[in-house]
């Protein structure tokens, strides 16, 4: 009768739900098979086993009631379910997630980002040549295609805000631009990460391959198409053109100083941060900055001047190469590659050998002066000082080294 009356009152699953119960009673999982079909059997043997447990008397019948128990627990793992988790193992897992949420930063600290670069340096040093040119002839695309919009929706404010979508698509796809490689490059070859040799190798491929993509893009894209002809901006063309080989050759030198400088302080920006969004958000101010301010970047002027030529403007080639491409190269390397890369590298470099040597020099001092009983007392400070404040992997490989 008792049975008969458990049943009637026993609710049946839900349509397309499968029920796991723990120890306790409570409802540990509810999922759907593959096919989507309620696991009827599965659900009426559990319940039915933890309602004998339960009826059973804990305390004049414990021998029995913890057999059950682990038959539960058995049953559980036979139908493919897990046990229920014991409370230590729920603690550690608990300290797990909070390590992990607490490491987890959407932005590098100076020094992670100078190891960023590093590393990105080795990268590109170590491409081979026919990578290293597909990739600089699609930084010139990218650079192109951004001095077309400029072009196309009238330069002013608008034309600056739109011109960083060709960075934009230049580091999301690790393409080689010119300018830059000369922050990467600089910083790689003062950290003793890569060879001069392979500068040299990067710079000439690069601006040689930036240089043939911008021509495509100003011949086959903006002057064959007709394009800038059907929006009305050829004169426009040909104005900025004459204006970028007007100034003297120290006033291009000392615009491609503030250029690049302002682009390499954005791809730095850019590479402290860990996700596209930031990455985004960093580079379009500085990149819309120096648009507005009139500086130069010699391979956005390798497709601007070009294309003005085209158009009609009365501009040598002579000019072109020596008079306006020259100086902002020179300016752009001093820009972006000393005055970003240089001196990011002096700071945290030395920065992150002083932090990491120090230590390990006190240490050998007192061992030497104090015997075998400091030294121990100085490994087990030390010691507690790495669990404490525990190294990014570069340091830790430093002072493995030393």
């Amino acid at each position: 009768m008792t049975r008969t009356s458990e049943q009637s009152s026993t609710t049946p699953p839900t349509e397309h739900s499968s029920m796991v119960v723990g120890s306790d009673g409570t409802v540990l999982k509810r999922d759907c098979d593959d096919e989507g079909e309620v696991l009827h059997e599965n659900v009426s043997n559990v319940q039915k086993l933890f309602r004998r447990m339960s009826s059973s008397n804990v305390s004049g019948d414990l021998e029995r009631g913890v057999p059950r128990q682990r038959k539960l627990h058995k049953m559980l793992a036979s139908r493919g379910h897990s046990q229920p988790q014991t409370v230590e193992r729920q603690e550690s897992m608990k300290k797990i997630v909070q390590q992990v949420t607490l490491n987890y930063s959407p932005t590098k600290s100076g020094k992670d980002t100078l190891e960023a670069v590093y590393k990105t340096g080795e990268y590109k040093a170590a491409l081979p040549l026919n990578i290293l040119v597909v990739q600089s002839f699609m930084a010139g695309i990218y650079i192109a295609m951004a001095g077309h919009l400029y072009l196309a929706v009238g330069g002013g404010a608008l034309g600056a805000a739109m011109f960083p979508t060709g960075l934009i698509a230049v580091i999301l796809t690790s393409a080689e631009l010119f300018t830059g490689d000369s922050l990467v490059f600089v910083a790689s070859v003062l950290g003793k990460r890569v060879a001069f040799s392979k500068l040299l190798r990067n710079w000439t491929v690069s601006w040689i391959m930036n240089f043939a993509g911008c021509l495509f893009w100003a011949y086959l894209l903006a002057y064959a198409s007709d394009s800038l002809e059907s929006l009305d901006k050829i004169d426009f063309a040909i104005a900025v053109a004459l204006k970028k080989t007007k100034p003297s050759w120290g006033c291009i030198l000392l615009k491609g100083i503030a250029a690049n400088f302002m682009v390499c302080v954005g791809v730095w920006q850019a590479a402290c941060a860990e996700e596209v969004a930031g990455k985004i958000l960093c580079l379009w101010f500085p990149i819309t900055a120096f648009v507005l301010m009139g500086f130069d970047h010699c391979i956005a002027n390798q497709f601007l001047i070009p294309l003005g030529m085209m158009l009609g403007a009365d501009i040598s080639i002579k000019k072109l190469l020596l008079e306006a491409l020259l100086p902002a190269t020179l300016g752009n390397i001093v820009g972006g590659g000393l005055l970003v890369g240089g001196i990011y590298w002096y700071v945290f470099d030395s920065k992150m050998k002083n932090k990491l040597r120090l230590p390990v020099v006190r240490k050998q001092e007192s061992s030497q002066s104090n015997g075998k009983p400091a030294a121990s007392k100085d490994t087990n400070s030390t010691d507690t000082m790495d669990r404490n404040h525990k190294p990014s992997t570069h340091l830790e490989e430093e002072e493995q080294d030393i």
